[in-house]
């Protein structure tokens, strides 16, 4: 966590802000058109919540409170239009973000958190066992405006976990999986899905109530592109 590293605390709270104004900049020009915005990101600490009494690296509800409200102060300094609390693993940090998030500004607050699948029970959970229904429930109740999944495996597992939070929500919804489960040979890791292969998925999880799509790990400038036209074309009916 920033709070425990001394010396470079003030480079690491400067850090979100050099790189959200440039973003900003880039985003003003051809870069990204008109009518798009800058996304700050906030991610997880690493640290277990305390009252879990899991091994030494762990957090309080304050501590993570203190840590993300420096990295989102930092942000809107730097000019986010939008905050993305994303890839969290558990409940406490996320809501503690979200939390930190709403307490500085009063910029929309994106929430997302990582799912793993469990095969043998054929079901989506957090790692602490959290359904996506529940987890839903709770980001919503802490405040935030849009709230999903990222990382985990493809977009197959994305149109399950979406599909059981549209059962309980109206509110937007967001995923943006990864392009499959990581492949290693040797020193190079690729993933097992093609920008074709990823993006077939794309209308189904349209269908499952999904708002707003994306891509995270494996993607790349091509997946986003093929998922875009999937998105457009939607819109358009």
């Amino acid at each position: 966590m920033v709070r425990e590293i001394g010396p470079v605390d003030s480079v690491l709270r400067s850090a979100p802000r050099r790189s959200a104004a440039p973003a900003r900049m880039l985003a003003q020009r051809a870069v990204c058109p008109p009518g798009r915005w800058v996304a700050g990101s906030i991610g997880p600490t690493s640290c277990v919540p305390a009252d879990y009494g899991v091994g030494d690296n762990v957090a309080t509800d304050a501590q993570y409170l203190e840590t993300f409200t420096e990295q989102a102060e930092a942000l809107a300094e730097g000019g986010v239009d939008i905050f993305a609390v994303e890839t969290m693993m558990f409940p406490q940090e996320a809501t503690a973000a979200i939390a930190a998030c709403k307490a500085v500004t009063d910029l929309p607050v994106m929430a997302t958190m990582f799912f793993q699948y469990e095969e043998q029970h054929d079901r989506d959970r957090t790692m602490w066992g959290e359904s996506p229904a529940e987890v839903a429930k709770t980001l919503l109740a802490a405040g935030a405006d849009i709230v999903g999944m990222n990382c985990g495996r493809g977009p197959d597992r994305a149109i399950t976990i979406i599909r059981e939070m549209r059962a309980v929500t109206d509110a937007p919804l967001i995923a943006y999986p990864n392009a499959g489960l990581p492949i290693t040979k040797g020193d190079v890791t690729t993933y097992e899905l093609g920008p074709e292969a990823m993006a077939k998925d794309y209308p189904a999880l349209l269908d499952a109530g999904c708002n707003i799509v994306g891509a995270c790990c494996g993607s790349g400038p091509e997946h986003i592109r093929l998922i875009a036209e999937v998105a457009r074309a939607r819109r358009k009916r």
